[in-house]
C-alpha cells in the first residue's frame, strides 16, 4: 500500500536536505526504474487541506478508472498525514513511496509520483523557506498544483515571482526549457453563478485574472506575461466549499426548474395590452416562486432567499 516519505527536510541553518537514499529506492524500483515519471505535487498555505487533497488523487489512481472511485462515505481516506486544528502537518517535502503505473494512449506505461509540500506562511517557516520549498517544488514536478482558498489574489502571483524570474533566466540559455503544468485549484469557489464549479469555469476565471489591461501596474502586467511563458500550460479548477456544495447545486436546480417554466409559459401568452402582460408576468412569476420554494433544497435561508432573488431577476 506503500507509505508517507519525506524526502526534502530543513535543517537547523534553514537549508533543504535531500534524502538521497530514500528518493533512489522509489525511482529505482525495478518497475519503475525504466519508465518515464509524472510527478504531481501540491503547494500552498498551511492549514489548507493539501495532504486531504492528495489523498483522493490517490484514491483515484488506486482505482484504475472505475466510475464510483469516490467509494463510499465512510469509507477511511488513506495516506498522507493530515488533521484539522492550526498547526502545521507536513513538513519540508514527502512523497508517497507507491508509485502508481498509469497506461498512456500510445500503449506505454508512466510512472506517477504524488508529492506533498510542506504549508507555506506559517509562524515557524521563513519567507526564504517558503520560497526554495516553492521552487523546488515547480521544478520537479510535470504538475504542480496551487491549493488556493477562495480566489486567486495579486500576492499569489508575486509568490511565483522567484520561480518566474528563475524561468526567464533559463530561457536565455540555449538549453533553457519550460516548466510544464501548473494548476490554480480554488476551494471554497463562491461566485459559481460567474464561473461555474470545475475545469470550464477554471479555465474561465483564470483568462480574465491573468489578462492584463491598461490600467494594470507595469510589474503586474511583467509578472503576468512571465507566469504565462514559464509554464507549457496554465490550468485552474473551481472547487465548492465540501459543506456547501450540495446546498448550492440544489438551489441552483431549484431556480432553473422554476425559470425553466416561466420562460416556456410566457413565451406562448397573447396580450392585449402592456397592463395585461404585466398582470401576467405577475401571476406566472408568483407561480414560479412557488415552484422554487417547493422544490426539494438543502442549506440555510441565506442561500434559499440568494437564489430565489436570482430567479426574481432573471424573470
Amino acid at each position: 500500500m506503500g507509505k508517507q516519505v519525506q524526502i526534502v527536510s530543513v535543517g537547523p541553518d534553514h537549508t533543504l536536505q535531500l534524502n538521497k537514499k530514500e528518493l533512489e529506492r522509489i525511482l529505482l524500483a525495478p518497475n519503475v526504474k525504466d519508465k518515464p515519471v509524472a510527478l504531481v505535487s501540491i503547494m500552498g498555505a498551511f492549514r489548507q487541506g493539501k495532504s486531504f487533497l492528495m489523498n483522493f488523487l490517490m484514491r483515484y489512481l488506486r482505482s484504475h478508472d472505475k466510475t464510483n472511485w469516490m467509494g463510499d462515505e465512510d469509507t477511511p481516506l488513506e495516506g498522507f498525514s493530515w488533521s484539522t486544528g492550526t498547526e502545521r502537518n507536513t513538513i519540508g517535502i514527502h512523497v508517497w513511496d507507491e508509485v502508481f503505473l498509469v497506461r498512456t494512449p500510445t500503449g506505454g506505461e508512466l510512472a506517477v509520483l504524488l508529492m506533498d509540500t510542506q504549508g507555506a506562511f506559517d509562524s515557524d517557516t521563513s519567507a526564504d523557506e517558503t520560497a526554495n520549498l516553492f521552487a523546488l517544488s515547480i521544478l520537479t514536478s510535470s504538475v504542480q498544483i496551487y491549493n488556493i482558498s477562495k480566489n486567486i489574489q495579486e500576492d499569489h502571483l508575486q509568490h511565483l515571482q522567484l520561480v518566474a524570474e528563475y524561468c526567464m533566466e533559463t530561457q536565455e540559455s540555449p538549453t533553457g526549457s519550460q516548466f510544464q503544468k501548473l494548476v490554480f485549484l480554488i476551494r471554497d469557489w463562491q461566485y459559481p453563478d460567474d464561473n461555474a464549479y470545475g475545469a470550464v469555469g477554471g479555465r474561465s476565471h483564470l483568462e480574465q485574472f491573468i489578462s492584463t489591461s491598461t490600467q494594470q501596474h507595469q510589474d503586474n502586467k511583467d509578472l503576468r506575461k512571465s507566469l504565462d511563458s514559464c509554464f507549457s500550460s496554465l490550468d485552474c479548477f473551481l472547487m465548492p466549499h465540501p459543506g456547501k456544495a450540495t446546498a448550492e447545486e440544489s438551489n441552483r436546480n431549484a431556480k432553473e426548474e422554476a425559470k425553466t417554466f416561466y420562460v416556456e409559459q410566457i413565451q406562448n401568452v397573447i396580450y392585449d395590452s402592456i397592463q395585461e402582460l404585466e398582470e401576467i408576468h405577475e401571476s406566472l412569476l408568483q407561480i414560479s416562486r412557488d415552484i422554487f420554494r417547493a422544490a426539494r433544497k438543502t442549506g440555510g435561508e441565506d442561500v434559499k432567499k440568494r437564489y430565489l432573488d436570482m430567479l426574481e431577476k432573471v424573470c
